[in-house]
């Protein structure tokens, strides 16, 4: 794949396959997000936040997963429930991705295009990560493959896969990526 993510499908909450060329002319931010990871409280408000600011130009797409120590053991629309009750989440919830994330079609393709590179070495979970993530793949830091919950990708209005992030990542290093792709196509309009 081309760094094009609108040649990708995913299963959505309902079981339908739709294209992320449905989304053009939207920034898109997808994530794997399990429910029960340190990651959650924060990163789920704070996509909301973001969300209820940019519904008209930016859409979010949570991919539960279990696939590390079980952090998401709930259905899919367990999830979407909880998530609604929870953070009062709005957003789209995907149908909940394979247990194991290493076979997950659509992410390989995410991670093809955007290499890892990386946790945040200022994370004070850093150490953690690196220690966890090397005991499950020792040779994790030399594969492009989702890590953990919360690795997120931001997607241009034109399909580009232009970020990725570790789940170590300062939200606000995320939202700022967001907000930047947001504005850069805002400025465009303008001219």
């Amino acid at each position: 794949m081309k760094n094009n993510a609108y040649l990708l499908n995913y299963t959505t909450c309902e079981e339908k396959i739709e294209s992320l060329g449905d989304y053009y002319n939207k920034v898109i931010v997808i994530f794997n997000g399990a429910i029960f990871s340190p990651f959650a409280s924060s990163f789920f408000s704070n996509m909301q936040d973001l969300y209820s600011c940019y519904q008209d130009e930016l859409e979010i797409i949570n991919f539960p997963t279990s696939a590390f120590f079980n952090q998401n053991a709930y259905s899919t629309s367990e999830t979407i429930t909880y998530l609604k009750e929870e953070y009062k989440v709005t957003y789209k919830t995907a149908k909940k991705i394979d247990d194991d994330m290493r076979n997950e079609v659509f992410f390989n393709n995410l991670c093809s295009s955007k290499k890892f590179s990386g946790f945040d070495i200022t994370s004070p979970l850093y150490q953690s990560m690196v220690s966890i993530v090397s005991n499950i793949d020792p040779l994790f830091d030399k594969n492009n493959k989702v890590k953990w919950s919360f690795t997120t990708f931001i997607i241009s209005k034109n399909g580009e896969i232009v970020k990725r992030f570790e789940c170590t990542a300062d939200f606000t290093k995320i939202e700022q990526a967001i907000r930047r792709e947001l504005n850069k196509w805002q400025r465009k309009k303008l001219f």
